[in-house]
């Protein structure tokens, strides 16, 4: 659950700021009918699951443990252990 929350909160976080931002800057692109919102929501979304990927792989790991120890853990202590035994590629596996 503690994993799940926190990549839903950097990927709906970092999408909607990522529009809202994209929106502002280039309003009239923004407005141009059908190519405008389909490269916003393409490129929002892709931001947004780069910045949350860390944590959906960490969620990947926790819902495939079929021992349960993965689910007693914190999520810092998930990432920590990930980083130093992938290095940041293991983060990123599957992107």
């Amino acid at each position: 659950f503690k994993v799940t929350m926190c990549r839903n909160v950097l990927l709906l976080g970092t999408m909607f700021s990522v529009m809202d931002s994209s929106t502002r800057a280039a309003p009239s692109f923004a407005a141009t009918p059908l190519i405008g919102p389909f490269m916003k929501g393409a490129v929002c979304n892709t931001l947004g699951w780069f910045v949350a990927w860390p944590f959906e792989v960490l969620k990947s790991r926790v819902q495939g443990d079929t021992t349960g120890q993965l689910q007693r853990r914190t999520v810092m202590s998930l990432l920590s252990d990930t980083l130093r035994t992938e290095g940041i590629q293991g983060m990123w596996r599957g992107f």
